[in-house]
């Protein structure tokens, strides 16, 4: 497991398939959000297919959920009690 710094997605690699394992505030689940990387562009991935995302707000949600699962704040709007 790495930090998103050590993802691997540099010009020196050619392909790449990450994943990020998302566990707010100890939950007894993990979300698993995949991503590819063709050694341009790291595209999010579609969670069912396997493919694209087919809607450019997907990026937006995700970047907003890691920064409150940094800040550690559960999906449902909570902080730390």
């Amino acid at each position: 497991m790495n930090p998103q710094a050590l993802w691997g997605d540099y010009d020196t690699v050619s392909s790449l398939s990450i994943c990020q394992l998302i566990r707010p505030k100890n939950a007894d689940y993990v979300t698993v959000v995949r991503y590819r990387w063709d050694g341009l562009v790291l595209q999010l991935l579609d969670g069912e297919s396997g493919g694209p995302g087919t809607q450019e707000s997907e990026s937006a949600e995700l970047a907003t959920l890691d920064r409150e699962v940094a800040a550690g704040i559960d999906q449902e709007g909570g902080g730390d009690e």
